[in-house]
């Protein structure tokens, strides 16, 4: 959900009606969202084969998924951090939220509940 947050329109400007606001996406609105947006995939990335070694479609070691579900935590912790960071902070020109920023800060936070959630469940 975050990955497709960060696609979404972040940020419009705050302007009089006469004006055209104009819209930012997550990727479109700095290097911080574009470093998000490739940690949720990798997030997305490791936790569909953890979810996958547990249903017992693949055959992971225990080394591997202790390796993958604390890329989980960390990468899906770091999104979370930077959404939320940008969800206080937002940048001077741009200062009206918009809906793919709350959908890529809800997704992170159950991105981190979840692999947290995984973890303790082993």
């Amino acid at each position: 959900m975050a990955a497709v947050g960060a696609l979404l329109p972040w940020y419009i400007a705050n302007l009089r009606e006469v004006f055209q606001a104009q819209s930012a996406s997550g990727i479109s609105s700095g290097a911080a969202p574009k470093v998000a947006f490739a940690l949720a995939i990798l997030v997305a990335l490791c936790g569909g084969a953890l979810v996958a070694d547990t249903r017992g479609l693949m055959t992971l070691d225990r080394g591997l998924t202790s390796a993958l579900a604390g890329i989980c935590v960390v990468g899906a912790a770091l999104v979370a951090a930077i959404v939320c960071y940008r969800l206080i902070a937002a940048p001077p020109e741009l200062n009206s939220r918009r809906y793919g920023l709350y959908l890529s800060a809800a997704g992170s936070i159950v991105a981190v509940v979840s692999s947290i959630r995984h973890i303790l469940r082993r």
